[in-house]
């Protein structure tokens, strides 16, 4: 389990590091302190003799070994001894073998010990005769079974200790690792993260500043990564949305062809038959730019230039205002409808404002507009019955300040679900608007490009039956405004 960590409780790492050398050193004086007392509780109950116990006893025994005194009862048990004739012969004594000659050309040659412990004392007895003893200088255990087997007290106590001074030591190291091994688990698994694009994690907070900073970092990278990520994800689905549109768009000339086409099979007017002629010429023309412009997408797409946006509208700089008369705007949007509407023998009834005035929008909303009610218009062709009739009405309200497009069909109208949702992506629940070749773009395209310029779309059924759907265009201005506009 992850720790909760105050955000204002923190360490330095050289704190730390100090923090849990202190603990080192008072757990190592602990261990020394403890080995001084239970050296000393050995020592106090008589299971250890101290180095010198036998030096003491060599002493006090002197006196009775010169007057003839028993050595092996008066000698301590852990000392050896020799007695020796004048001229150095062995006598008797606990010397075995070179030891024998050994001991007796030490007190020759004055040498009275041997290594760091071993000791050798002369006593002359008053018959003449001397009195060999060998000693050793180091603690021991009273009782001889332990002596035996543990010589030198000292060296097992001191190696005791030396073995508990390690212990602690390697559990202070492993405490420290762990403690440190916990924060940088952390870490790692943040990175981790990180690194396999996984940012749905909060903040994490250590006690130690460094590894709280390092934290800090990281969560400030995946943030950056996280915007990163969804801006690159959101210009993916802009451009596919884009893409989508303009696929979609491609419908509208596409039926008035196939829809002339049809009936140019049916007529021998000729006049009639230049007219559609031309009709399918400039949706062809329509077609040409709509493909050159997805073919601009799709090649800015494999090419992966890294701009934030591929821009669809085949206007140049979107920045730039553009301006454009509203009555060959509507009159085109007429000739439109009429085309839309012959092949299912549709009555089309347009009805425009008398007035001229501008429309004005960033560059390329023209196209935009005429893609935009060119959607809508196939829309309510589509769900007209043969034979039905589609109005068009333009009228500018809200003191001219908006002019409101307004497309009625008298098909079967809009749910209740489809008025809240017909402008969705994808939308198709409407199953009585509904058929196979419709994919829930069009009314969705429409919407965007109105709001992105300021306008709206609202959905509606009419009083007469049949669906309804409004345009909002903003931006109007009489010509008067426009040259004044010029001439500044």
């Amino acid at each position: 389990m992850k720790q909760k960590v105050s955000r204002t409780r923190k360490l330095s790492l050289y704190m730390v590091f100090i923090r849990y050398l202190l603990r080192f050193c008072v757990l190592t004086v602990i261990l020394v302190a403890g080995t001084l007392i239970v050296y000393s509780t050995l020592v106090n109950s008589g299971i250890i003799r101290l180095p010198t116990y036998e030096q003491s006893q060599i002493e006090e025994a002197t006196d009775k070994i010169k007057a003839g005194g028993n050595e092996a009862a008066l000698l301590p048990d852990s000392c050896t001894f020799g007695v020796y004739d004048p001229e150095g012969s062995f006598l008797y004594g606990t010397f075995e073998g070179k030891e024998q000659q050994d001991g007796w050309n030490r007190w020759k040659s004055g040498d009275t010990g041997a290594f760091y412990n071993i000791f050798y004392r002369s006593i002359e007895k008053n018959d003449g005769n001397l009195v060999i003893v060998r000693y050793e200088m180091v603690a021991k255990f009273t009782n001889p079974s332990l002596r035996a087997v543990f010589p030198n007290a000292e060296l097992l106590i001191l190696f005791a200790g030396l073995l508990l001074f390690l212990s602690q030591a390697a559990l202070t190291a492993r405490s420290f690792g762990r403690y440190l091994k916990r924060r940088l688990d952390t870490l790692t698994e943040i990175a981790a993260k990180v690194g396999g694009e996984d940012l749905e994690f909060e903040r994490e907070y250590s006690d130690i500043r460094e590894v709280d900073d390092v934290l800090g970092a990281l969560f400030k990278m995946k943030e950056a990564l996280q915007r990163s990520l969804k801006e690159q994800w959101e210009s993916r689905m802009q451009k596919q949305e884009q893409i989508a549109a303009l696929a979609h768009d491609i419908k509208t000339p596409l039926t008035i062809i196939r829809g002339n086409a049809e009936l140019m099979q049916e007529t021998e007017n000729m006049e009639e038959i230049r007219e559609w002629d031309q009709e399918v010429l400039d949706n062809v023309v329509e077609l040409e730019r709509y493909l050159a412009v997805l073919q601009k997408a799709v090649r800015a797409s494999e090419q992966k230039t890294g701009q934030d946006e591929v821009n669809l509208t085949p206007s140049g700089n979107r920045e730039q205002k553009e301006r454009f008369p509203a009555g060959p705007f509507l009159e085109e949007v007429q000739k439109k409808a009429d085309a839309l509407g012959r092949r299912k023998n549709l009555i089309v009834d347009c009805a425009f404002p008398s007035e001229e005035f501008i429309i004005q929008g960033r560059q390329g909303f023209r196209d935009e507009l005429i893609r935009a009610v060119g959607n809508v218009l196939t829309n309510g062709v589509d769900y007209c019955p043969d034979g039905g009739r589609l109005e068009i009405r333009a009228e500018r309200i809200k003191t001219g300040e908006l002019l409101q497009i307004t497309v009625t069909d008298s098909g079967p109208g809009f749910s209740e679900e489809a008025l809240r949702r017909g402008t969705e992506q994808f939308y198709q629940a409407d199953r009585s608007r509904t058929d196979k070749r419709h994919y829930g773009m069009g009314l969705y395209i429409a919407r965007s490009v109105l709001e992105e310029n300021g306008g709206a779309l609202e959905l509606k059924n009419s009083q007469k039956g049949g669906g309804e759907v409004r345009i909002y265009v903003s931006g109007l201005t009489s010509f008067l405004d426009m040259d004044k506009t010029v001439e500044d």
